[in-house]
């Protein structure tokens, strides 16, 4: 029998915590409402930047680790299976050339 590696899966909800967010700042009380409005900010953000939740998180990931993906694809392909096991080579290979992809489209130019 084969020996399978465990894929690698993204749950992407950022949507749903979004709204759940936006119902809590629609409720809360004057202390709190300045840091919900900025989550929602930043989830709006993640979302507007990229819908694929992969791209997301590597997007995260390379800007904590401080690699440039446009500038060395190898080490951000060795960034990302550092940080998620059972991700192939080929498709952290993928994953990275969707980042390039949308530094492209958008200003991502920081991470």
């Amino acid at each position: 029998m084969a020996k399978t590696k465990p894929g690698f899966v993204v749950i992407d909800n950022l949507a749903m915590a979004l709204a759940a967010i936006e119902r809590l700042a629609a409720t809360a009380d004057g202390a709190d409402l300045p840091g919900l409005q900025k989550a929602c900010r930043k989830i709006s953000e993640m979302v507007a930047a990229s819908p694929d939740p992969r791209v997301q998180w590597a997007l995260e990931t390379l800007k904590e680790e401080k690699v440039n993906a446009q500038s060395d694809k190898i080490a951000a392909v060795r960034a990302l299976r550092s940080r998620a096991s059972g991700l192939g080579v080929l498709e952290a290979g993928i994953i990275v050339n969707k980042v390039v992809e949308s530094y492209a489209v958008g200003d991502n130019s920081e991470m």
